[in-house]
């Protein structure tokens, strides 16, 4: 992920005839016959379509690859996200293995005519790849699950206008309505590393661990913070405000139902529903 979301220089052949790992914890690298070079806005153009993926927009993702020049011009975006709803059914279907996701899209890229720039096609290669050999030490491994952190590190990380559009589009739907659960996970992830930070011991700067890869830049977190609170109070963020209002009504009305009359709502269910008896 570093090599692919902050260098742009990347091995594309990582099978483990190719890698090795040394007594240190260090990953060595061998064979750099097989390179790519990806320019930033390819970098942010992979950053976005795996949030939008993850946030099930279809029509994000027709946008993406259209912007990156994978499907020809005069292509009718709306039948490209359609075909891609289809692709990835209801929800249920959705993978966050990477061959599964390219299982998905496979015909829909056939379908319509996409064409990928040789180094994107070596980022494919690359990551199927490098899925493959985790795999073999790790049957559960999900290279885009496993990833998520570390994109939403490099969203917080980075100030610059595209990645707090991405990180704006990944916590807001496009109504204006708050993604909750996004929040919280983003929020946890932040307390964790914070955490993790406040109680290493002195020396321990230099030992590697698991989470180092995943780490948080406080500063960021806080400009970034601020850079979301700005635009929800912005004219643009109207929608936001309206939504945030109406999502704080309904939990302090579950709220007050619950605290002021115990035991007469249904145990199971949703709040609210009166208990018949």
């Amino acid at each position: 992920m570093r090599q692919l979301l902050e260098d742009g220089f990347f091995h594309a052949d990582p099978h483990p005839g190719n890698l090795v790992a040394t007594e240190d914890g260090s990953l060595a690298y061998f064979d750099f016959g097989m390179m790519g070079d990806i320019p930033r806005h390819y970098r942010v153009g992979l950053i976005q379509m795996l949030v939008h993926y993850v946030n099930r927009d279809p029509l994000g993702l027709a946008n993406d690859f259209h912007s990156l020049g994978f499907v020809p011009e005069g292509t009718d975006l709306h039948a490209v996200a359609t075909a891609l709803s289809v692709a990835f059914g209801d929800g249920r279907r959705q993978s966050n293995d990477f061959q599964g996701v390219m299982n998905h899209l496979y015909d829909v890229m056939y379908d319509f005519n996409f064409s990928l720039p040789p180094d994107y096609a070596l980022v494919i290669r690359a990551l199927g790849s490098l899925e493959g050999t985790a795999k073999a030490l790790d049957p559960d491994f999900k290279v885009i699950e496993s990833a998520y952190p570390f994109v939403i590190g490099r969203l917080l990380a980075d100030p610059s206008p595209d990645m707090r559009k991405i990180l704006r589009e990944l916590l807001i739907r496009d109504d204006g309505s708050i993604r909750w659960n996004r929040l919280e996970r983003l929020i946890a992830a932040i307390s964790q590393q914070s955490s993790e930070e406040s109680s290493k011991k002195p020396g321990d700067e230099n030992t590697a661990s698991s989470s180092d890869w995943r780490s948080f830049d406080m500063h960021s977190v806080v400009s970034a913070t601020e850079d979301l609170f700005h635009f929800i109070l912005s004219r643009k963020g109207w929608r936001v405000r309206v939504f945030l209002i109406q999502d704080i009504v309904k939990a302090s009305d579950a709220f007050l139902q619950e605290t002021t009359f115990p035991g007469i709502f249904e145990e199971e269910g949703n709040t609210g529903e009166l208990n018949p008896e």
